[in-house]
């Protein structure tokens, strides 16, 4: 079961260079619970929580600014994003 890294690990993931690999899963779980958010979710956490990881995650994985990657989250599903 996927959970969502607590604010303490992110900041921790600051401090170093990305892992690539990990970010890349960790994009695609957080892709999956959001397709069946009622029975995936972790207790306690919004859909909110999950698109604001997946918008920082996706900005640190292509370059781009979280901005642009909200745009693209309004336009398109997070699945086809």
């Amino acid at each position: 079961e996927f959970h969502l890294p607590s604010e303490r690990e992110i900041e921790e993931e600051r401090t170093r260079a990305p892992d690539m690999a990990a970010l890349q899963v960790r994009v695609q779980e957080v892709l999956r619970v959001l397709v069946n958010f009622g029975e995936r979710r972790q207790e306690g956490k919004s859909r909110i929580d999950y698109m604001e990881r997946l918008t920082e995650d996706l900005a640190i994985q292509y370059g781009y600014v979280p901005f642009l990657i909200e745009l693209f989250l309004q336009l398109f599903p997070p699945a086809e994003a």
